[in-house]
């Protein structure tokens, strides 16, 4: 059975990213304010626009790369994933097992991303030769928006994510304050 993907845009006006009440805490806490905000939007009483579009899976997977370098790496070292507004920090040898060659180091750190209890509900991580691919879960553009950083550009050095191709649409709606401008 083929996977749909419903990718939503939220617009809303006049408001700055900090005053999102109920966007912050648990993925149940979430999923309320998100719903709470919609509803919003779609009786007035908060000025926005939502976009949504239903794609299929024929599209690419946004995916970027992490080269791991054993001979450098530390225990102070970080690799971080910023997506949303949050940002997720893995650590040499407490997040992920440092290993001695480039392949272990790799294969441990993509571990380690699969792992985590925030990453892997975004992100597929699989090594080769000391290459971490990172992927974005489902196809399109959003996986763009990760962004990798680390501490140690030597250590692990960075391809951003990028790369990802929308699915063929079958539909798309656009609603301005409760309002279907399709």
């Amino acid at each position: 059975m083929a996977d749909t993907y419903l990718t939503v845009v939220i617009k809303l006006e006049g408001r700055d990213e900090t005053n999102f009440p109920g966007l912050s805490g648990t993925s149940a806490t979430r999923t309320k304010g998100l719903t709470n905000l919609l509803n919003r939007i779609d009786a007035g009483l908060v000025q926005g626009k939502v976009a949504y579009a239903v794609h299929d899976d024929s599209g690419t997977n946004a995916n970027g790369t992490i080269a791991c370098l054993v001979a450098t790496v530390t225990t102070a070292d970080t690799v971080t994933f910023e997506w949303g507004g949050d940002s997720t920090v893995l650590t040499a040898g407490t997040d992920f097992v440092i290993g001695a060659t480039d392949t272990e180091l790799g294969a441990n750190l993509a571990t380690g991303i699969n792992e985590h209890p925030v990453l892997r509900t975004f992100l597929t991580a699989a090594a080769v030769t000391g290459t971490v691919t990172v992927t974005f879960d489902c196809p399109g553009q959003v996986g763009h928006d990760v962004d990798m950083s680390t501490n140690d550009a030597v250590a692990f050095t960075l391809t951003q994510i990028g790369a990802g191709v929308a699915g063929d649409p079958s539909s798309s709606v656009v609603v301005l304050n409760g309002v279907d401008k399709t």
